[in-house]
């Protein structure tokens, strides 16, 4: 799902040169505006209104020589699985990237491979190991965003105050799964 846009335009801005089509189901009554918005900023986007079940299979199979990844952002939990688990397969298909899966959500699945002879690694952006390689790079560019975003404790120094919204976004947040063919 696009939603607000915000995921995509943050996808958009970091990878200028990839072209991507998001869809959404409008349940929110916001297409429109979002997708004025992401043709402002991101000449890369294509937003879409419409079933991302039915139209993500017939992007792939539209874009057989080309290497795909995908993020799901809706549906959730266990319906994000069930998509992944069909996506993935396509031999063009990289990776597959589920949202929402922050330990609060208790949504720990897998994917079983090998698919098409190759084997499937899963990481998980808020897995111990994910965030000892990468927090550093996380807490530059998500400062400004965890110092606004997340609720703020008395009694806690700069550093304690920051450390405290980093595990509260870490456990609440919006992690991802990652599933990618190697």
């Amino acid at each position: 799902g696009t939603a607000n846009g915000v995921s995509t335009e943050m996808l958009a801005r970091s990878l200028p040169a990839i072209p991507l089509v998001t869809y959404d189901n409008d349940r929110y009554s916001l297409h429109e505006q979002t997708k004025a918005a992401l043709l402002e900023c991101c000449q890369n986007v294509r937003a879409e209104l419409g079933n991302s079940l039915r139209s993500f299979p017939r992007i792939i199979e539209s874009h057989r020589n080309s290497t795909i990844g995908v993020v799901i952002d809706g549906p959730k939990q266990m319906g994000a699985y069930t998509m992944a688990r069909h996506l993935i397969r396509y031999r063009n298909v990289a990776f597959v990237a589920i949202h929402d899966t922050a330990p609060y959500w208790r949504a720990e699945y897998h994917i079983d491979g090998p698919i098409g002879g190759k084997h499937l690694k899963k990481m998980s952006t808020w897995s111990d190991s994910y965030r000892r390689k990468y927090a550093s790079m996380d807490a530059r560019s998500f400062e400004g965003y965890i110092h606004n975003t997340i609720r703020f404790r008395e009694g806690l120094s700069q550093q304690e105050q920051t450390g405290a919204r980093l595990r509260d976004f870490i456990y609440y947040g919006n992690g991802l799964d990652i599933f990618e063919k190697v």
